[in-house]
């Protein structure tokens, strides 16, 4: 199926609507069904912040880039923190991590990233 740009700007505009006018993030976009991806949002725009500017919206915080190696403490923290290893939505949700997109550039797949940092093997990406 081909998504229009015009479909995701939509879904955005209506997510942000029922969020009392506030852009949503791009895990928020993802949890509402009745949108397509954030992935897809991405692909269309080149960034999640540059489709909520074509949406007419405040860009969400911009994150400090981290080096590759810097990305493990963060999601070994965090699953200290949970007791459990995280999901890529509860560690892309999180103020004190890079954004699951960054990690998805630097290891190519979420499993890899746990594998990495010995929290995981064959997990879901």
């Amino acid at each position: 199926m081909v998504v229009k740009k015009e479909t995701v700007i939509e879904g955005v505009k209506m997510l942000a609507a029922e969020k009392g006018g506030k852009a949503p993030t791009s895990a928020e976009f993802d949890v509402d069904w009745r949108t397509v991806s954030a992935v897809t949002a991405r692909n269309k725009f080149g960034s999640w912040n540059n489709c909520l500017k074509a949406a007419g919206l405040e860009v969400n915080l911009v994150r400090k880039k981290v080096k590759k190696e810097e990305m493990i403490p963060q999601v070994q923290k965090l699953a200290q923190k949970l007791g459990r290893q995280p999901t890529m939505m509860e560690f892309n949700n999180d103020p004190d991590t890079v954004s699951a997109t960054s990690v998805i550039k630097a290891f190519g797949k979420w499993s890899s990233f746990l594998k990495a940092a010995g929290l995981g093997k064959n997990q879901e990406d």
